[in-house]
């Protein structure tokens, strides 16, 4: 069959070269350093917080369970976390990935932290966490870059060094999501997996955008041939109806703040709106295309190409607009965490930048 539109997305983003820029972090008595990741001192299986809301394995539960993570059943102080993880049949390993728990047997109650970030060999990890205060040891949040090598630590962590173990609960790696538009007859597919069965998802569909986070799970907005944008929430979510007279749509989403969605109009101009039920904000005139990326760090960033080729960026839904590049004929964008923002531009003259 013939295919018009492909995507493919995964929820894990693959790690990055460098090490993270500004990374490292401590606060005392708060959660400042880890409060872009919705974590505010909540209470997470069952693991208890001290009277500033911290502790390093309530951090990490939470962390676990944003991602949709079952609780395998109280593993205890932290130092006791890599045997107990072992009978709760959980792999625990000396070698790092994102979304697994850095684990520390030093102390009396040991540590664990999160891997937020793994460098491509594997000798680099950037980790977030808190912890409880105890007599000598203040209640406190962090973000430390570790090395292998056992020299070059920044952040709380430096001192304790290399984590003694890593534990895996699984999901570290998402599915992969294919979305098909079949040009015969406009109609939209799904499937996870490559070797997955395809979901007939919805008919007469001109152009798909789609989203995914490791919290709120698959979002997919639907220009119709009429014009029509739609938006559904997960593989079986029902279709909400969300605007008219669109052209062009981009969608993203992430763990803290779930979806946005960029449609530019028929008429060129750019409107924005956060969550399937917020409301629309107009953004811009005389856009010609638009690629929105957001990550639970930075939040949004909205790219847009004028339709004089001009290429204009802005973070964040009420940002100012900034110019960026003149002559562009096509435009992409992407956001992690730890990196930030990246754009690629295809210029009039097809010189890639």
């Amino acid at each position: 069959m013939v295919v018009a539109g492909l995507l493919m997305l995964s929820a894990v983003a693959p790690a990055a070269q460098a090490a993270p820029s500004g990374w490292a972090c401590y606060s005392l008595g708060d959660q400042a350093c880890v409060s872009d990741y919705g974590y505010a001192g909540q209470t997470t299986w069952g693991y208890e917080v001290d009277d500033h809301g911290n502790n390093c394995t309530t951090y990490v539960a939470f962390r676990l369970s944003q991602r949709g993570v079952e609780n395998p059943g109280n593993l205890g102080n932290a130092i006791d976390w890599d045997e107990n993880a072992r009978v709760a049949g959980l792999s625990v390993s000396p070698v790092p990935s994102v979304g697994a728990v850095a684990q520390w047997n030093t102390g009396t109650y040991g540590h664990v932290a999160y891997v937020d970030w793994v460098s491509t060999d594997g000798t680099q990890i950037a980790v977030s966490e808190t912890g409880y205060g105890v007599p000598g040891i203040p209640s406190m949040s962090g973000r430390s870059v570790l090395n292998k090598s056992g020299s070059g630590h920044s952040g709380p962590d430096a001192s304790a060094g290399w984590p003694d173990n890593f534990i895996h609960f699984g999901g570290e790696q998402a599915r992969p999501l294919v979305i098909a538009r079949i040009t015969k007859k406009n109609v939209l597919w799904a499937k996870t997996n490559l070797d997955g069965k395809w979901k007939k998802l919805k008919h007469n569909v001109a152009e798909a955008s789609v989203a995914t986070d490791s919290v709120n799970g698959l979002y997919v907005i639907a220009r119709g041939t009429d014009g029509v944008l739609w938006g559904k929430h997960k593989m079986n979510g029902g279709w909400n109806k969300l605007k008219h007279n669109v052209a062009q749509v981009s969608a993203t989403s992430d763990p803290v703040n779930g979806l946005y969605v960029i449609a530019r109009g028929t008429d060129g101009v750019l409107w924005g709106k956060h969550k399937m039920n917020g409301g629309w904000n107009k953004l811009k005139h005389n856009v010609a295309q638009v690629s929105a990326t957001s990550d639970p760090v930075n939040g949004l960033y909205v790219i847009a190409r004028g339709t004089d080729r001009v290429l204009w960026g802005k973070h964040k839904m009420n940002g100012g607009w900034n110019k960026l590049k003149h002559n562009v004929a096509q435009v992409s964008a992407t956001s992690d965490p730890v990196n930030g923002l990246y754009v690629i531009a295809r210029g009039t003259d097809r010189v890639l930048w």
